[in-house]
């Protein structure tokens, strides 16, 4: 999707939602799960879920 000022678009259904919270517009009104991202070197590293 695209990436602008803290929030990814779904290229298929056009929801926006905040990368920082998970919160969602509509069409979409539930939230999604964030994770932490570390960037290091040539690597992304998510932290996984407890």
């Amino acid at each position: 999707g695209v990436f602008y000022d803290h929030c990814i678009v779904c290229p298929r259904h056009g929801a926006e939602f905040d990368v920082r919270s998970g919160e969602g517009t509509a069409p979409a009104f539930r939230p999604v799960p964030t994770y932490a991202v570390k960037i290091e070197d040539d690597a992304i590293w998510v932290e996984e879920p407890a």
